[in-house]
């Protein structure tokens, strides 16, 4: 078995026993040599133990181990091995239903420190057998001490049972809320969690330690109940939250969602979509940093419409970051609606608003022009009610930022905001080149081809504004 498990090892790093012990690197203190070592992969970490006693010893010291990612494409005969023998490990990445057999995962006494799970089932698979493998392997780690982030994301073909898909979801979520000592925690593509689940977690309670909670694509109807289970044990805690959902229409947020937000003391970044009660936020002491998604049915609704303009109204005092996501994937939005947002900011004209982003969370171009907002009027009348003002950044999905350079707009902007930097969010790697950068001139900004740019526009004396 020792002899199996020496040829497994062996092939895992990629070594023979016959290298040579004499090396003036074994000259070097322990102290110096992990200094070296810890730039080594894991299989050349391993390949040390086949080297010498003292390399061996080295290799195996957890200060060599905490930062190393365990290999995702790894045979099941040489995960074992692995798992004996590392101490520890930064991150792990799984899919389950597992390839693996389960075991080397769920009795494995290497800790890790974040932990990546997929529930991918697709046909002939078992949500339910998936969910409870992720929940073993999360209850292993959870034991050793070390887990203190968790992301999990569910993925479920459309063959797979509507019942069975929602039990594995549930189970796998009922762990999640219930595992102690995270700091961090994303979930996403979470469809189902049954009420009573909920009620029957509250009744042992983990102790309040999350810093940072994602629910992206996890905020429909029948999640609600998981996503107040969570604020509500660790608001106390929590730092930043994030509820993303694809349109104000998919998500349940309601006044008890937002009656939780209000009352945490430590909130100081978060991001979600319009709702009623949401000008109770502003009773946060420490918020600063906001991020809205915004869609044409959440401002549809004149409650949510108008609780998120009190919001940005009473908050001026204290928001520092405010960023608006326009998203008209789903459902498009409407222009005036849209700058009803940034009137409201502007509203006091005393806010300490110092960044202000307006982006299009959109691959869909006809709905709306990000471009046609920010080159409004009743925008360019509305910044210097920011006086504290200092970065607006903008995206565009139609022109590139050397042609935002030489529209009169722009230049309008930067003329009545001495102290403003403007920036561009473009894409503009499916553009042809525009007819200012044929031109040639501020080749500095020009587009370069790259997938996502974030450029300042210059300022210039004399910009033209005409093509010659």
């Amino acid at each position: 078995m020792a002899e199996q498990e020496s040829e497994q090892l062996d092939r895992v790093a990629g070594e023979s026993r016959s290298a040579p012990v004499d090396l003036p690197l074994l000259l070097l203190p322990d102290d110096a040599l992990l200094e070296v070592m810890q730039y080594l992969q894991v299989a050349d970490l391993l390949a040390c133990r086949l080297v010498c006693r003292r390399l061996g010893a080295l290799a195996l010291h957890p200060q060599l181990w905490r930062h190393q990612r365990f290999p995702e494409r790894i045979y099941p005969d040489e995960a074992a091995p692995v798992l004996r023998l590392a101490p520890c490990f930064g991150k792990l990445v799984l899919t389950v239903p597992l390839a693996r057999p389960l075991t080397f995962f769920t009795t494995t006494n290497c800790a890790v420190e974040t932990l990546w799970l997929t529930m991918q089932v697709m046909d002939g698979q078992s949500a339910i057998q998936a969910g409870q493998e992720a929940s073993l392997v999360i209850r292993n780690q959870e034991a050793l001490g070390r887990l203190r982030r968790l992301y999990c994301s569910s993925y479920l073909g459309y063959s797979v049972d509507p019942a069975e898909a929602a039990a594995g979801e549930a189970a796998l979520l009922a762990t999640l809320a219930s595992t102690s000592q995270l700091e961090e925690l994303r979930v996403f593509d979470f469809r189902e969690f049954s009420p009573s689940l909920a009620a029957e977690l509250r009744r042992s309670p983990v102790k309040a330690s999350l810093k940072v909670l994602i629910l992206e694509n996890s905020g429909g109807p029948k999640t609600q109940a998981f996503a107040n289970h969570i604020l509500s044990t660790h608001a106390s805690t929590l730092e930043s939250v994030e509820l993303g959902w694809p349109s104000a229409r998919d998500s349940n947020l309601d006044v008890s969602t937002f009656s939780i937000l209000a009352g945490m003391p430590k909130l100081s970044k978060l991001r979600c979509v319009p709702f009623s009660g949401m000008d109770a936020l502003a009773e946060c002491p420490l918020l600063r940093d906001v991020t809205i998604d915004v869609s044409l049915q959440s401002l549809r609704s004149a409650a949510a419409r108008d609780a998120a303009a009190k919001f940005l109204r009473r908050a001026t005092q204290q928001l520092v970051k405010v960023e608006l996501v326009y998203n008209a994937a789903y459902d498009g939005v409407d222009l005036e609606m849209a700058l009803d947002m940034v009137q409201a900011l502007a509203a006091t004209g005393t806010s300490r608003v110092e960044t202000l982003s307006l982006v299009l969370d959109s691959d869909q171009s006809g709905f709306f022009r990000p471009s046609s907002l920010w080159m409004t009027q009743a925008l360019l009348q509305a910044l210097p009610s920011l006086p504290a003002l200092r970065t607006l950044k903008v995206e565009l999905d139609e022109h590139c930022a050397h042609e935002a350079l030489h529209m009169a707009p722009v230049q309008q902007l930067l003329a009545s905001n001495p102290a403003l930097r403007l920036v561009i969010l473009a894409r503009p790697w499916w553009l042809e080149k525009c007819d200012w950068c044929k031109v040639g001139c501020h080749p500095e900004i020009s587009c370069d081809g790259h997938d996502y740019q974030e450029i300042t526009i210059p300022r210039y004396e004399n910009v033209q504004l005409s093509l010659p």
